[in-house]
């Protein structure tokens, strides 16, 4: 349908009847219909619009595809009347052009949306020169307005205040280092809020303090600006558009995982990506001078790329928000680049009460028809509040999605088609895009399915066919005595199910010495048997020295229930801050006890009676200097087990690694092999 312009008093009374904004009304121009067709060809297109080039109110131009020549305009009211006679002119000459009217100027969205990973400045009062960082992932403060997450050296201590985006097309990840860089915005983005790099109040904070960070908080506070929570995979810098080019949706904040790939998005480099996480829990010296280092807790992968200016960039793993750049050494001499972050779900905490914004999925419904009375099935994230609201009136309905994202809602009585529309909230402000849907309701079925009649089983001897004559004659020895043997044997008091299996805790050797100890093939196994197939199960560890702290793993019981951790340190170098005693805690974590996991109080060893369901299991093993050891010692301290190599093959495989000051202690999982308990 061709769109024609309208003189100007005929257009406005066309749209006012209409209620219409947007595309302009299709009415012959002249009398007399055109059979002239503009030419498609970019060239020509060109050369045939060059005459209206100059109307400041026309956006675009091109083609449909079918054949059309399509102009974009603005509203009459700013075309005027020598641009509106172009047009009409233009319309009037050939038969295959089409006008669309719209509402405002066209703007790059990426003007005002705003990504993880993309580039700031930041400036303070009375300090010369500005700053450059990254934004790791939007957020909202504690009253839900937005925010951003970012690395706490990027203020300065505070120098730095304030905050406003470069653009991408100039930033080092996409022009190289040579390019100058420029802001994208004229209004900086917002103001710090809040920052700490190091211990509080900026100072230089502790090896194993647990307030030693690097994390800042940035207050948008302008309003043009709309906050995704996704990540940038840099490949649309070039058109000063991040957010056309997205990596991932943010789904979840979570602890940095070991064996998982994990990604960097930041304005020097770029979206980086490595293979997995060499520390995923300990602290580093990060230097903001050759003088100047502040401990921050955090995690670290040898051959993740990042440089200056990545800093507070974004680091995930899958959609999962784990942590932003604190800092790290380039690749030189052989060596791979190294990079340190920040961990999350250690720095929010100081920000008091600032979250990660979350990429929430959009509600669906399963079925499109139902019964009256019956349940309108549908899928959403896992634990999402989901909300479904009757389009025309009706009271909302709220209901929670299940761990496996499934929801319902009674289906309404009233018959026929009906319209609705549901959104999904996670936390207190992530809420998904409004979802549309309808339903039809039919009557309820009143028929009952009937029962199948069950076929009778032919005996294979038939009863024989009684006699017309009974005899009055009782038998003339009936006997008198019981079987011994009753055929139905008398019941019993034991059940006739198997009991199940007393939990038992091995500690392999209880007594170790430091160079075992050190060794990856050798270590200490602690292995707990009795649980139920795939139950997951914690062990505890706590040290009774001041050289490592405390750590927590979860294992899963294999098809025999047994379950087997497997613990060793990393610092040879260093091997005796491992002397000492360690206190061992193993419990089923659906156990009532489970709940007080973490505790920095060890129980004491024997508190529980091994073989209790309910209770977890204790013990202890000792790492003792090289000439007070007893290779090959068992649980009972005799002597007379020697160590089996084959259960310790393999500890480190897959290991969780937790860096404690001097020392580090690996930490495995294994399921034992079948029969191997």
């Amino acid at each position: 349908m061709r769109k024609r312009l309208l003189s100007r008093p005929a257009a406005l009374a066309a749209a006012a009847s209409l209620g219409m904004t947007g595309v302009l009304v299709t009415v012959p121009s002249s009398a007399t219909e055109p059979t002239k067709e503009a030419s498609t060809s970019v060239k020509s297109m060109s050369k045939q619009v060059q005459e209206f080039d100059d109307v400041e109110g026309i956006q675009a131009y091109g083609t449909d595809g079918e054949g059309n020549v399509v102009v974009v305009t603005l509203p009459e009211s700013e075309l005027g009347d020598e641009g509106v006679e172009k047009i009409e002119a233009f319309q009037g000459e050939y038969s295959n052009v089409e006008v669309i009217e719209i509402a405002e100027p066209l703007q790059a969205y990426a003007e005002n949306q705003l990504v993880g990973g993309a580039g700031y400045a930041t400036t303070g009062e009375g300090v010369e020169g500005a700053g450059l960082c990254s934004v790791g992932f939007t957020a909202w403060d504690p009253n839900g307005d937005p925010a951003v997450i970012t690395a706490g050296h990027c203020t300065g201590d505070d120098s730095m205040t304030t905050a406003t985006r470069t653009l991408p097309s100039k930033d080092t990840a996409f022009a190289g280092e040579e390019s100058p860089t420029e802001l994208m915005d004229p209004a900086p983005m917002g103001t710090f809020g809040f920052s700490q790099f190091g211990g509080p109040g900026h100072s230089e904070g502790a090896d194993r303090d647990v307030k030693s960070t690097d994390i800042a908080v940035i207050d948008v506070d302008n309003p043009d600006l709309e906050l995704l929570p996704q990540v940038t995979d840099w490949s649309t810098a070039g058109d000063d558009d991040l957010a056309a080019g997205i990596e991932t949706n943010i789904t979840a904040v979570g602890a940095p995982q070991e064996g998982q790939p994990v990604s960097k998005s930041g304005r020097t480099t770029g979206l980086t990506h490595d293979d997995d996480l060499d520390i995923v829990d300990g602290w580093s010296r990060v230097g903001v001078s050759g003088t100047d280092y502040r401990w921050v807790r955090g995690f670290a992968a040898n051959g993740l790329e990042g440089a200056p200016g990545d800093s507070g960039g974004a680091i995930f793993q899958g959609s999962t928000a784990i942590g932003v750049v604190s800092g790290g050494t380039p690749a030189e001499g052989g060596n791979e680049s190294f990079l340190w972050g920040t961990s999350l779900v250690h720095a929010l905490p100081h920000t008091d009460g600032y979250t990660v914004a979350l990429f929430v999925e959009a509600p669906k419904v399963t079925t499109t028809e139902v019964e009256q009375g019956a349940r309108v099935p549908g899928t959403a994230p896992a634990g999402a509040e989901v909300t479904v609201t009757p389009v025309g009136g009706g009271e909302p309905i709220t209901v929670t999605a299940d761990d496996s994202g499934n929801w319902s809602f009674e289906a309404p009585q009233e018959l026929g088609e009906q319209e609705y529309t549901a959104v999904a909230r996670q936390g207190e402000y992530n809420v998904s895009d409004e979802a549309s849907f309808a339903i039809t309701v039919v009557e309820a079925s009143d028929d009952e399915p009937t029962p199948p009649t069950p076929e009778p089983d032919p005996t294979d001897d038939p009863a024989p066919t009684p006699t017309d004559d009974p005899s009055d004659e009782p038998t003339e020895d009936p006997s008198a005595t019981p079987t011994e043997d009753p055929t139905t044997p008398a019941p019993t008091d034991e059940p006739t199910e198997e009991a199940p299996a007393e939990r038992e805790l091995t500690i392999d050797p209880r007594r170790v010495s430091v160079s075992d100890f050190v060794n990856e093939d050798e270590g200490v196994n602690i292995t707990g048997t009795g649980y139920a197939p795939g139950q997951v199960v914690e062990l505890e560890v706590f040290p009774q020295n001041d050289s490592v702290n405390d750590f927590t793993l979860e294992g899963t019981a294999d098809e025999n229930g047994v379950v087997t951790f497997g613990v060793y340190g990393t610092n040879a170098a260093n091997a005796d801050v491992y002397l000492g005693t360690y206190e061992v805690r193993v419990a089923a974590a659906s156990d009532d006890d489970a709940a007080n996991a973490g505790s920095e109080a060890a129980p004491a060893a024997g508190a529980y009676a091994a073989g209790d369901a309910d209770e977890p299991l204790t013990g202890s093993f000792e790492v003792v200097a090289d000439e007070g050891a007893a290779p090959g010692e068992d649980e009972n301290g005799d002597g007379n087990l020697p160590r089996t190599g084959t259960e310790l093959t393999g500890l480190g495989v897959g290991a969780g690694l937790l860096v404690v000051g001097a020392a580090a202690v690996y930490v495995t999982t294994r399921r034992t092999k079948k029969g191997q308990a």
